[in-house]
């Protein structure tokens, strides 16, 4: 399926996004399509969604998730797509995937190389136990000159596995989208736990939300949802967040540390958290890389992983309404400086030493304003 814009300006340059959105609806790709949206809004760029083929069975689609929960690595997509070629020329083309297991669609588009001047990929993580035991998940990737990979510690190990240029680039949000204010409600959810979460913290805080009617504890209690409307599900999770005092965070996929070593990485939840105005309490990842990026007092409330405390943790945070709404405030405002998908998009902009769009100086003064104007009821 192609879609051109119809916003893009004279002055653009001629942008691609090619998308698995056609193709792919776990939760988790939600967050791919989210930056698609701004990226398409932001340069004018055309669509261009890879199909599944007639025959293909969405059981397959399925299993390959319960494949990958079972192993515990990264499998490729199986699902078959109907060929699907690029016609005209483009100065730039850009993917975004959550992972490289998921960017086997792009076997099915033609002309990705000779169609397209300069070509990017973004990849929200990446692990080295899984590229090493499996380094043609890199394959589908070769085609770029640049990916962007928002997990530090790979990158060397991709670079020496793969053909193109790998960099580390930590992963970003809908800033403006997910923001509260200028009209902030009410935050009655205490605490707020979604995804990979430690049994002994989960049933602490049932336990204490089960004989304490004051508190409001919400979970999430599936684990493999699927979405045809990316966008409402996004806008369902921001809603959330933005409700909730408290965010529980932890360094991505926690609970499998084969995965990535010794090093901790900086999950989605951190960026979800604190743009939606969320106080983080949970582990803050160990290195230079998060203290980088997240490096304002009181980022993220430490709570070690495992610990069944939590609700005296969450209770003295509650305590005083007054430190939790600086914090929510904080959080708010560094997301607009720092993390929204503008920057990410930015920083591919002038790796390829091309003018950012009228767009994107637009959507710049914006995140400003709005940083202004939530740091102006912060003082």
């Amino acid at each position: 399926m192609f879609v051109r814009s119809a916003c893009r300006l004279p002055d653009d340059p001629r942008v691609l996004v090619v998308s698995a959105r056609c193709i792919d609806h776990s939760a988790v790709s939600t967050y791919s399509y989210e930056f698609e949206d701004l990226i398409c809004a932001l340069t004018g760029a055309d669509l261009l969604c890879v199909e599944p083929a007639p025959s293909s069975d969405k059981r397959i689609t399925n299993s390959k998730g319960r494949i990958e929960r079972l192993l515990k690595v990264g499998v490729h997509h199986r699902q078959s797509h109907l060929p699907i070629s690029i016609k005209e020329q483009y100065d730039l083309l850009i993917v975004v995937v959550t992972s490289a297991s998921r960017s086997g669609f792009l076997k099915a588009v033609k002309g990705l190389r000779s169609q397209c001047t300069n070509r990017a990929c973004f990849i929200v993580e990446m692990w080295s136990d899984r590229i090493r035991k499996f380094p043609d998940l890199l394959y589908p990737l070769d085609v770029f000159q640049h990916v962007l990979v928002g997990c530090n510690h790979p990158i060397d190990l991709a670079q020496e596995l793969g053909k193109s240029t790998y960099h580390y680039l930590p992963a970003g949000i809908d800033a403006l989208q997910f923001c509260p204010w200028p009209d902030p409600p009410k935050r009655l959810i205490d605490v707020y736990q979604m995804g990979r979460r430690s049994a002994q913290t989960h049933a602490a805080l049932l336990e204490y939300a089960t004989n304490n009617s004051h508190f409001f504890y919400h979970y999430d209690s599936h684990t493999s949802a699927t979405f045809e409307d990316h966008a409402g599900h996004r806008n369902g999770l921001r809603s959330l967040i933005q409700r909730s005092k408290c965010f529980i965070t932890n360094p991505a996929k926690i609970d499998q540390p084969s995965l990535a070593g010794s090093t901790e990485e900086i999950g989605l939840r951190y960026f979800e958290g604190i743009a939606a105005g969320a106080v983080l309490v949970g582990e803050q990842p160990k290195g230079k890389v998060f203290r980088e990026h997240f490096d304002w007092p009181d980022a993220v409330v430490p709570m070690p992983y495992g610990e069944t405390a939590v609700a005296t943790i969450v209770e003295d945070l509650l305590a005083a309404p007054g430190r939790l709404e600086k914090m929510s405030r904080q959080n708010v405002v560094q997301a607009l400086r720092r993390h929204d998908h503008l920057w990410r998009l930015a920083h591919l902009f002038e790796l390829l030493q091309m003018e950012p769009t009228s767009r994107m100086l637009e959507r710049q003064s914006q995140l400003e304003q709005r940083a202004c104007l939530v740091d102006q009821v912060n003082s």
